[in-house]
C-alpha cells in the first residue's frame, strides 16, 4: 500500500539556493526558455563541449566532493555525492528514461512520459525495503514559445500542489508554490555568465520535478512565505562568483560556504 507522505520536494525548498550552488543535490529549481525537448542540450552535438565534471563545496573544515559522468553522446549518466549515485538511463532517441537516486532498495526514481517531443508528466516513485512506498505524477504545462509554466504535483487523483513560474529574459523569475502547509514563492535575479551546466543535458534533467535549470547563475534568491499568517519572515541569499575565460564559474560563495568547479572539454 503507498503511504500519503509529506515529499521531501517542499521541505528541500528551504535551503535550495545553497544546494543549488553546491550541485550536490537533485531537487534544485530555476529555468530557462528550451528550444527543443525537455532532456536537450542547447550546444549542438558536434560542437566541443565543456562539461562539468566535479564540484567541491567547503565550509569551514567541512568538505564534500560531486562528480559527473557522461557517455560518448556527451549526455550525464551518472552523479556520485558522497557515497550516493544518481543513475539515468536513457532510450535509443536519447530521451531520458529513468533517473535513479540511492540505494537499491530505498531508491528514489523518476520516470519521464512524452508527448509530442517533450516531457508531458514525471513519476515521482520512492521505495522502502524494495517495495513502492509512495508515487506522486507531476504535470508539465508549456508556454507557445515552450517554457515550463506550471508543474502540478498529484497524488493519486488529487491535486495537492501547483507551481507556477515566471519568466524574463529567458530565465525564471519567480517561483511560486501554493502548497496549503508550505506555501512559498520565491524571486531570482542573475549574472550574464554560463551556468556550470550551461552546455549540458544536466540543466534539464537534474530539474525534472522542478523547471529546468537557469542558463546563467543566480545572484539572489528572495523566498516570501505565504501558508500561515505567522510565516517566517522573509529570506534572502546571495552569492558571488569568479569566472574562467569562457565566461563558466569556477569559484560560488555564499557566506562561509565556497563551491569549486572543474570542468572538462568533449
Amino acid at each position: 500500500m503507498l503511504t500519503k507522505i509529506k515529499p521531501a520536494y517542499t521541505s528541500l525548498m528551504k535551503i535550495k539556493f545553497s544546494l543549488l550552488l553546491a550541485c550536490i543535490t537533485l531537487t534544485h529549481f530555476a529555468c530557462k526558455k528550451t528550444e527543443t525537448t525537455g532532456d536537450q542540450p542547447v550546444t549542438p552535438p558536434t560542437a566541443k563541449l565543456k562539461l562539468l565534471t566535479k564540484a567541491t563545496a567547503k565550509n569551514g573544515s567541512n568538505t564534500s566532493t560531486t562528480t559527473y559522468t557522461y557517455d560518448s553522446n556527451k549526455r550525464l549518466v551518472s552523479i556520485m555525492a558522497g557515497t550516493s549515485e544518481t543513475v539515468f538511463t536513457y532510450n535509443d532517441r536519447g530521451e531520458l528514461l529513468l533517473r535513479s537516486s540511492g540505494p537499491l532498495a530505498s531508491r528514489i526514481e523518476l520516470i519521464p512520459t512524452y508527448e509530442d517531443g517533450r516531457i508531458r508528466y514525471v513519476i515521482s516513485r520512492g521505495y522502502k525495503n524494495s517495495v513502492i512506498d509512495n508515487e506522486r505524477k507531476y504535470g508539465y504545462v508549456y508556454s507557445s514559445d515552450g517554457n515550463v509554466i506550471e508543474i502540478d504535483q498529484n497524488y493519486g487523483n488529487l491535486r495537492e500542489v501547483t507551481y507556477k513560474l515566471d519568466y524574463a529574459g529567458g530565465n525564471c523569475i519567480k517561483f511560486t508554490s501554493d502548497d496549503p502547509t508550505f506555501g512559498f514563492y520565491s524571486e531570482y535575479t542573475y549574472d550574464d555568465k554560463k551556468s556550470p551546466n550551461y552546455s549540458s543535458n544536466a540543466r534539464f534533467i537534474l530539474g525534472l520535478l522542478t523547471g529546468p535549470f537557469p542558463v546563467h547563475n543566480i545572484l539572489t534568491a528572495k523566498t516570501t512565505y505565504t501558508y500561515a499568517a505567522n510565516s517566517p519572515s522573509p529570506t534572502t541569499n546571495s552569492a558571488t562568483f569568479t569566472y574562467d575565460a569562457d565566461g563558466y564559474p569556477v569559484t560560488a560563495t555564499q557566506g562561509s560556504s565556497t563551491v569549486t568547479y572543474e570542468y572538462t572539454e568533449f
